[in-house]
């Protein structure tokens, strides 16, 4: 099992909404699944939507275009912060953020992927909210690997995120 930071939020309280993005279906469709099970709840952080390419799915192999990815993320968002009243955060890695010009998504608050350096050197001038910089940490308590994660700021700033996105 991996332990992600929404696992660890849980444990304190915090809830956050997550989704997986599916290219073979259209976006506002996986939009209203996601409401449908998702309920809002107060105190919950925005919904994070996971943008990567899945070479292992045995059911959707596409690889759609840059700006057909953007436009779908968009619709998706936007959907999402009509119904939860705050943006989603995109969760990506370094060749999907590359490979779909990923900064060109306006109002994008993200939660970057990299094991194999700091977000400045592997998403250069990408402002980053959250960084996932292990796929293989080690927690007190937890068996097995955990993705570690860091927030982009002070312990202080950290409170004003969560008044601020916590609703």
């Amino acid at each position: 099992m991996t332990v992600t930071l929404g696992h660890v939020l849980f444990l304190h309280g915090i809830s956050i909404g997550h989704n997986i993005f599916y290219f073979c279906r259209p976006a506002i469709e996986q939009a209203r699944w996601f409401i449908r099970h998702v309920p809002r709840s107060a105190g919950a952080l925005p919904p994070v939507l996971d943008m990567e390419w899945n070479a292992h799915s045995p059911t959707c192999t596409k690889r759609p275009n840059a700006a057909h990815v953007r436009r779908e993320a968009k619709i998706f968002m936007d959907a999402l912060e009509r119904h939860y009243g705050q943006r989603p955060i995109i969760y990506t890695t370094v060749d999907f953020y590359a490979d779909n010009q990923m900064g060109r998504i306006s109002g994008a608050e993200f939660w970057l992927r990299s094991v194999a350096g700091h977000p400045s050197k592997t998403y250069p001038g990408q402002r980053w909210t959250f960084w996932q910089y292990s796929g293989t940490g080690i927690a007190p308590g937890i068996a097995g690997k955990v993705d570690l994660n860091a927030f982009a700021g002070s312990a202080a700033e950290w409170a004003r995120w969560l008044a601020r996105r916590t609703r």
